[in-house]
């Protein structure tokens, strides 16, 4: 064999090794990047898609039953991460509630239009006060235990 064979043959053998390394290290950074999914990330996405639909409700209230869609509607946000919204206790703005049962009156804020909590509990009372009865009060069994001592559902019926 000539030395120019030769040559073209430890060339040809030095790139598939350099190709074989290449793909070794292509491998193990795909493996280290594709790691656990951050369930934070979609827990915040699916909060934030909450918030963002009370807020829409709100923003579009230009009658009473615009007002009712609002203060009843109901929304469900996984906050400690277990994979459902179920009858977990969460807590946000100094309210303790249910994960699955999270009125928009508590995550958007409407007082603007006059429909926060007060507004809210006003509106159905005077309107609809069968439509209470939709809402959970969070320390029941049918809730999640919560253990405030005064709770925005009392406030909400008056109780």
């Amino acid at each position: 064999m000539s030395r120019r064979a030769f040559g073209t043959l430890k060339i040809i053998f030095g790139t598939m090794i350099l190709f074989v390394i290449a793909l070794v290290f292509l491998g193990m950074f795909i493996r280290q990047t594709s790691g656990p999914v951050n369930r934070d990330y979609y827990n915040r996405s699916d909060m934030d898609l909450a918030i963002e639909e009370c807020q829409n409700l709100c923003d579009a209230i230009t009658d009473i039953d615009g007002a009712i869609e609002y203060c009843t509607r109901i929304q469900s946000i996984d906050f400690n991460n277990n994979g459902s919204a179920g009858a977990e206790i969460a807590e946000k703005g100094g309210y303790q509630f249910c994960e699955n049962s999270i009125p928009c009156f508590l995550l958007a804020d409407c007082t603007h239009k006059g429909y926060g909590l007060e507004g809210c509990r006003n509106l159905i009372t005077e309107q609809q006060p069968d439509l209470l009865d939709e809402f959970k009060d969070p320390r029941s069994e049918q809730g999640c235990n919560a253990s405030q001592e005064t709770t925005w559902y009392d406030q909400l019926t008056g109780e």
